[in-house]
């Protein structure tokens, strides 16, 4: 399961940071052209051998996520690291002043 988690953090982490308006494009567009050539019928592999034409995409993807979080600044990355695992660990930013919120520990009955 720590495998799972670790995929999942990474995906949550680089789908933050593609729409953190302080990463730059330029590391926002390394992602797109990595999915352009995943969907593209362009391949540095030809289709003929079927196992490694799944492998070379998937490593563009796996380097294309890790060359954008190299180019984001670090505190974004960090900020964005801190806030999964907090998430993880089950504790969520509270959140205050929305509407329509309402804390329903704060609503209990009281016990006299």
């Amino acid at each position: 399961m720590k495998a799972l988690d670790g995929v999942i953090d990474q995906a949550l982490l680089t789908w933050k940071l593609f729409f953190d308006a302080r990463v730059p494009i330029h590391a926002k567009l390394v992602l797109v052209l990595a999915a352009v050539y995943v969907i593209s019928p362009i391949d540095l592999v030809p289709d003929i051998i079927p196992i490694l034409t799944q492998l070379d995409d998937l490593g563009i993807l796996v380097a294309s996520v890790k060359f954008m979080e190299m180019l984001a600044p670090d505190y974004v990355v960090s900020e964005h690291k801190a806030g999964i695992e907090r998430r993880r660990a089950g504790k969520d930013a509270e959140v205050v002043d929305a509407p329509g919120f309402r804390n329903m520990d704060e609503e209990k009955p009281k016990n006299h």
